[in-house]
């Protein structure tokens, strides 16, 4: 296990801003609690409309070239940084929002820096979302578009975040069966069991800044497995693996309730025989170098995974 920054540096004063910046719970969007389809959809319809001036701004910021295509039978979004490696190939990008919201449009905002800071395109793919679509739906949809993507882009990486990463676990050991291999994978925070277990999900409570269990990840849960939390799609933790998955870096803040979910994979993969690097972030929140690319630490997480596509890919 590889910690980064050191366990007893503090953390950069802009992240120290950017979590004092942050309102509290009762202050953000709620989600719908037991809600309908068509009140998930309002919720989505919100997400898209709040997040738009901030995927403006990156877009501005950058000036990527971005494009429309197809992976399979889902539409995806091709961005393109200003500056690329020669030849670099495109990476993957599953976006999170808890399997209920956000798309590769209103994900932009992580997206557009990421690419940057890869110096390499990237796919951003729109997957199904629940409650409309759950997980039975939304994994086989998911693996066909990356076998096609990876048929067009041989052993392309794939980089998760959150319940994109937990959904890119899923696909990937679907993938192996069918004699496709990505050349590696990157998590952000990944969230790997839809139950609530581990450690820090009682140790963090209170104390993550971005992140409850209760209500906010039950009800997704619930939105996208409901009464099958313990399926292994659905919580790639308890799936099966071995030593033909790809290699694995799976990053995470100290600060999370979802760290345990970082731990017990790379736990996991190590024990299969996978070449994974787990690095903790100390004092670092939920998917802080997506949610926050210009802080320290995100950018050398940034470089971490770039490390990672750059000696694969």
């Amino acid at each position: 296990m590889q910690k980064s920054p050191d366990k007893t540096a503090q953390i950069s004063k802009e992240a120290q801003h950017f979590i004092q910046s942050l309102p509290p719970f009762t202050e953000r969007p709620q989600l719908p609690r037991n809600g309908t389809v068509e009140a998930w959809r309002n919720f989505q319809e919100l997400v898209e409309e709040r997040t738009a001036p901030t995927c403006e701004n990156a877009r501005q910021t950058y000036m990527p070239t971005i494009c429309e295509m197809h992976a399979g039978q889902l539409k995806a979004l091709l961005i393109a940084p200003q500056t690329s490696s020669q030849h670099a190939a495109p990476a993957i990008y599953i976006h999170g929002g808890g399997y209920t919201s956000y798309s590769a449009s209103s994900s932009l905002f992580a997206a557009i820096p990421l690419a940057a800071a890869l110096s390499r395109p990237l796919i951003s793919i729109n997957y199904p979302l629940a409650p409309q679509f759950t997980f039975r739906d939304t994994v086989p949809a998911t693996t066909a578009a990356l076998a096609d993507l990876l048929q067009r882009f041989s052993g392309a990486g794939i980089i998760g975040e959150s319940a994109g990463g937990g959904l890119a676990l899923s696909v990937v050991n679907r993938l192996l069966h069918q004699n496709l291999r990505p050349c590696c994978l990157a998590l952000i925070s990944p969230w790997t069991d839809l139950c609530d277990r581990g450690e820090s999900r009682r140790s963090m409570a209170g104390l993550d800044p971005i992140l409850q269990y209760e209500p906010e990840l039950l009800d997704c849960a619930e939105a996208y497995a409901p009464g099958a939390f313990d399926d292994p799609n659905a919580s790639p933790v308890l799936a099966s693996y071995d030593d033909a998955f790809p290699p694995s870096l799976i990053q995470c803040g100290s600060r999370e309730v979802l760290l345990s979910d970082s731990e017990r994979l790379h736990r996991k993969l190590k024990a299969a025989g996978v070449t994974s690097t787990l690095e903790v972030f100390d004092g670092m929140f939920h998917s802080f170098p997506i949610l926050a690319a210009d802080l320290p630490e995100s950018k050398q997480a940034m470089r971490s995974i770039k490390a990672l596509l750059d000696l694969y890919y």
